[in-house]
């Protein structure tokens, strides 16, 4: 038996590779794969401590814009958030140094 099927087959706007999914600049509707994304664009997490569904995206020329203009709600929302995971991460990074340090003077200490 025969059959015709329609499919409908995405490629990214770069390479012009065909991929299963594409990541949309949700500025400029661009759609890259994955290796293009990491060469041409910016992928921010939609939560400090999470990463998934609602995660944006934007093409390096978008992201360049967006930062300059500065009046994108959406754009800011997602730069906001980067900001506070560096924010955490340098945070984190110093609160370990005081915390072994107070625990090599204690192990100090008791020796």
């Amino acid at each position: 038996m025969k059959k015709i099927i329609k499919k409908e087959i995405t490629f990214c706007d770069k390479c012009d590779k065909e991929y299963p999914y594409l990541n949309k600049c949700l500025n400029c509707n661009v759609e890259m794969c994955y290796d293009c994304v990491q060469k041409h664009g910016e992928s921010y997490d939609h939560a400090v401590y999470f990463r998934g569904s609602g995660d944006g995206f934007y093409c390096k020329p978008c992201n360049q814009e967006l930062k300059s203009i500065g009046k994108d709600k959406r754009y800011n929302a997602y730069l906001t958030i980067r900001l506070l995971q560096d924010e955490l991460e340098t945070w984190g990074n110093d609160f370990k140094k005081r915390q072994d340090n107070a625990e090599r003077i204690l192990k100090n200490l008791i020796n």
